[in-house]
């Protein structure tokens, strides 16, 4: 393009002699300023920056989607993440929701993380999902549908667009658990325990609070069933109080931690030496392939 303007505006003319062309002859028109233009032509294409087609080529986007695990069993929560690479011009980017009759899949809590890869240029945002198949067999994950909205200021003054990308589907075999042993949530770890305050004064006929508290790894804390009903005491009125659910990511994001409170009120009947029973909850050992069972302490109170 620039040769082209160097051409237009600096040409040779007619020699006065022999009315041909010479190279010792040929001199700019003196109706164009050949030298002046050009360098206003080039000054002014290196200002403008790049045209609208090739910031739109440099906003591409890349999906990739990774499980934790690719053989789980039914009912077992593993993570999905899904990882977009993209320029620093996109300023958000949104992920459809997807909805199964065969799987679970919800957005763990807090915003994508972004991450720069490349200076200041190339950046990827990983969206983590918690995904739990509902029965054994085998089972496809269709594509996740991003949509990028890209910053105006790099195209040229245009409004905001979005551009789109589809990740690959992800196929995994899900086990079934032994009908032998009924409907356990399979987990790697649970750990069960009572909590009181032992600072209360407890009495006859006077409520004192205690809390059931289940620990698990590779759920979610609402995928943990209630214990309310677990301590059943001819000792005590027992009255179900509020619970409490949490979930994090360990092991560098790639296994899940969840926790539930279970929050009672309990009312001694009489005085003495008093026993809360332990509290025993069945699971499924992943890491063992067998049913388990975890056990609180028991608490002697004194009422």
């Amino acid at each position: 393009m620039i040769g082209f303007f160097l051409s237009a505006v600096h040409h040779p003319r007619p020699c006065l002699a022999g009315g041909k062309t010479c190279p010792r002859c040929a001199r700019p028109d003196p109706g164009v300023p050949g030298r002046a233009v050009a360098r206003f032509l080039l000054v002014l294409l290196l200002a403008t920056g790049p045209i609208p087609a090739m910031a739109e080529n440099a906003v591409e986007l890349m999906t990739e989607a990774e499980l934790s695990e690719m053989r789980p069993y039914a009912q077992q929560t593993v993570i999905l993440r899904l990882r977009v690479s993209h320029s620093s011009s996109v300023s958000g980017l949104d992920v459809d929701p997807v909805h199964a009759m065969d799987f679970i899949l919800k957005p763990l809590a807090g915003p994508p993380r972004t991450t720069r890869i490349s200076g200041h240029q190339q950046m990827t945002t990983d969206f983590v999902y918690a995904l739990t198949p509902l029965s054994g067999g085998s089972l496809t994950l269709p594509p996740l549908q991003v949509h990028a909205t890209l910053d105006s200021a790099t195209l040229a003054g245009a409004a905001p667009r979005v551009v789109s990308a589809r990740s690959q589907p992800l196929s995994l075999e899900v086990q079934a658990l032994p009908e032998s042993v009924g409907a356990l949530l399979p987990l790697y770890a649970l750990d069960v325990a009572l909590r009181n305050d032992r600072r209360q004064r407890l009495q006859v006929g006077q409520p004192f609070r205690i809390s059931v508290v289940q620990n698990a790894a590779g759920a979610a804390g609402d995928r943990l069933g209630s214990a309310m009903a677990l301590l059943d005491s001819a000792d005590f009125k027992v009255y179900p109080g509020r619970s409490s659910t949490s979930s994090r990511l360990m092991r560098n994001g790639q296994l899940l931690q969840g926790q539930r409170i279970d929050h009672q009120t309990l009312v001694p009947q009489r005085d003495g030496q008093l026993r809360l029973p332990a509290v025993t909850l069945p699971w499924w050992d992943i890491g063992s392939n067998r049913a388990e069972q975890s056990a609180s302490t028991a608490v002697s109170l004194e009422i």
